[in-house]
């Protein structure tokens, strides 16, 4: 074994010492053990009664939990914007990161490893760094180590790989989140998260890493999206839309159309407008598709997607672990209020029914009835009570933490989160019109652009009033092309016109 072998073989081997260790040094600086106690109970005494999608909610609720370890673990998170780049395997994500950072650095060396083998991938930051690249990890252990920035490429490609080739051995799967800090990451206030497709290329080399769960969980937990589409496939696939419908639709996502140099220009501006169409049919708001191409630099749109980076280039000090810990909370709440609604219905025409009862036998029955249906009402009542002491003690625990990082993550108010229960209006509307194969006049969705921009209010059973209602109902009944019907807003016949 000649020398570089031998010292290729030691830094590697005090690299995997590194890893592995199982110190916790880095969350003994933070007391989690009660915070952590409350998330266990959260999940034991909800689960047995709760909203259908709890499961789900409840993943998302531990992902941000997850999320708050990594910014204690890694503090130059605190305070950024998260960019998430999601996609499927080989879509371009870590391509278009080397790019960006190399169109600002003027070096073309690629600084992230670019198509890997999926099982290998690790989640990685990206942050604004100085003169020297630093690059971090944390491994299953919550525990953080450093290492030279170029071992990046050592976890994904393997150790121990020699001169003569063959295969290294690969242990990115103990390692849960890497950062790397480099001056070619221009954007001081922003961290890119390039995360690992959330579709496997085979079922051979699926695994945990590529779990369609936990990208939607790395994704959920971002400020803004960046979603790429290979353009070179002709259109967004339907597995791409189904995926994105799941992802929270008060994120800003922004599309990507990568790959550009593999179709003809006048192509690409097809496969554009399609992918528009689709996203617009399928009521996924996006804030733009841009192309690009790690081949083809003139045929990439970096300059407008530099300005859009540079509007939330910005610190960003908004509660949104609070905000997104809430909404476990309210959600099952939300639930609980339904379900006591829908056995107070049933109580009131039982009890209806009761006092027109002649027949002894038969009032017996329903007095039995309503009976279960008190004690019904009485567990849900007790459910609530229950959900409530959760929430303030998780919260006063949430806020313990935050005071020892430096976060101030008070228990946020329901107002901070009517965005996230407001639906979007044009969307609906679209939806509806659609359904009922209604064609709009052409200054419809011009028209409510501007008359209704900005306004708080969605339809059914949510903030708006009687006089948003009527102020829509006249919009509409002026704008739509006459056909039999009515204009009916929240179930009430306004005006001759048209269905809706």
């Amino acid at each position: 074994m000649n020398m570089d072998a031998e010292q290729k073989m030691l830094l590697e081997y005090a690299i995997l010492r590194e890893m592995i260790q199982d110190s916790k040094t880095g969350l003994n600086r933070v007391g989690l053990g009660p915070l952590q106690k409350e998330i266990k109970a959260v999940w034991e005494k909800l689960k047995d009664n709760a909203p259908p999608d709890f499961g789900s909610l409840y993943a998302e609720f531990q992902a941000e939990y997850e999320k708050l370890k990594d910014f204690i673990l890694y503090e130059p998170l605190i305070g950024k914007n998260i960019v998430a780049l999601g996609g499927g395997f080989s879509c371009g994500k870590s391509s278009f990161l080397n790019a960006m950072m190399a169109r600002a650095s003027g070096n073309d060396y690629p600084i992230l490893p670019e198509n890997i083998d999926p099982t290998t991938s690790v989640p990685t930051y990206l942050v604004h760094g100085g003169d020297t690249p630093r690059l971090l990890g944390i491994n299953i252990f919550d525990c953080q180590f450093e290492m030279p920035a170029a071992a990046i490429r050592l976890i994904s490609h393997g150790f121990g790989v020699t001169e003569e080739g063959g295969e290294g051995v690969t242990l990115g799967h103990i390692v849960r989140n890497l950062f790397l800090a480099i001056d070619a990451q221009p954007y001081e206030h922003i961290a890119f998260l390039d995360t690992p497709g959330y579709s496997a290329p085979s079922e051979s080399n699926y695994s945990a890493k590529t779990d369609e769960q936990i990208a939607r969980q790395q994704l959920n937990t971002a400020t803004q999206i960046l979603w790429f589409v290979q353009c070179d496939a002709g259109t967004i696939t339907e597995r791409d839309v189904e995926f994105l419908q799941t992802l929270r639709q008060d994120i800003p996502k922004l599309v990507i159309l990568s790959k550009v140099d593999k179709k003809p220009r006048e192509e690409v501006e097809t496969i554009r407008r399609q992918i528009a169409d689709v996203l617009r049919f399928k009521n996924i708001s996006v804030e733009g598709i841009l192309t690009f191409s790690n081949s083809a630099p003139d045929r990439c749109q970096m300059e407008e997607l530099e300005q859009w980076l540079d509007q939330i280039n910005h610190p960003n000090q908004e509660n949104q672990f609070a905000i997104n810990f809430k909404k476990l909370f309210l959600k099952t709440r939300d639930f609980y209020c339904t379900r006591e609604d829908e056995e107070r219905r049933q109580l009131e025409v039982l009890n209806r029914v009761l006092t027109l009862e002649q027949d002894s036998s038969t009032s017996t029955l329903l007095e039995g009835l309503i009976q279960e249906i008190k004690e019904g009402i009485r567990d849900i009542q007790e459910r609530r009570n229950s959900l409530k002491s959760l929430q303030t003690t998780f919260f006063r625990e949430l806020k313990t933490v935050g005071s020892q990082i430096g976060l101030d993550m008070p228990e946020p108010s329901e107002i901070e989160l009517l965005g996230e229960r407001r639906q979007d209006l044009l969307a609906v509307l679209d939806r509806c019109l659609s359904q009922k194969h209604i064609t709009p006049n052409t200054r419809l969705c011009a028209i409510l652009e501007n008359e209704l921009s900005g306004a708080e209010v969605v339809i059914n059973q949510e903030a708006g009033g009687l006089a948003y209602r009527e102020r829509l109902t006249e919009l509409l009944s002026g704008l739509l092309t006459p056909a039999a019907g009515r204009v009916r807003i929240n179930d009430v016949v306004e005006r001759e016109g048209t269905s809706l």
